[in-house]
């Protein structure tokens, strides 16, 4: 086994292809929201969870969210509520931990994960909400047993906006020439 007695380590950084000011509306699902590259080094590092924070109240303008790798869904939850959340600072900064992971990352391997997100068939009003990564917000178990924490820094926030579906607007007319009456 590659590096095996060496303990490994986990470098995290926000992945290029992470969108900024994204918008979703009701009734999206499966959107990307924010992205993040995970890499090993010196070892083999399995995932146990990550910790995402928002500056708003998400549940209340997202109804899922979830964790993938490519096509591989890693965690969701499809009915969001208050009580996924943990509150950090009132009105401002909320942690969703999703944990129970078990998602290896090969020494030397750089894996993508990206968090999507479906929205409510009905949203009354527009909020923007920024999401980051916390420092030592991803936790993994290197091929020696030791815990390894990564970022050592915050990551850089995005923002998404959820909208309610935009009001379209109809035209009509009708040709009356020709009819009884006009001309």
């Amino acid at each position: 086994t590659p590096g095996t007695g060496v303990e490994g380590s986990l470098t995290v950084k926000l992945d290029s292809g992470t969108p900024d000011l994204l918008e979703i509306k009701e009734g999206d699902s499966n959107v990307k929201i924010y992205a993040i590259k995970v890499k090993a080094t010196d070892n083999n590092v399995t995932l146990n969870r990550v910790d995402f924070n928002f500056n708003a109240r998400p549940w209340l303008s997202v109804s899922g969210l979830s964790l993938w790798n490519g096509t591989t869904k890693l965690w969701e939850d499809t009915s969001l509520t208050s009580s996924d959340f943990e509150e950090i600072t009132s009105g401002s900064d909320y942690k969703l931990r999703m944990a129970g992971l078990t998602f290896a990352v090969a020494k030397g391997e750089e894996k993508v994960l990206e968090l999507h997100a479906n929205a409510p068939t009905k949203m009354d009003t527009a909020t923007n909400i920024n999401i980051t990564l916390s420092a030592n917000a991803v936790r993994g178990t290197d091929a020696v047993g030791k815990t390894q924490d990564a970022p050592g820094a915050a990551l850089t926030a995005r923002t998404f906006r959820a909208l309610s579906k935009d009001v379209g607007q109809l035209e009509f007319s009708q040709d009356l020439v020709g009819h009884e009456g006009i001309e």
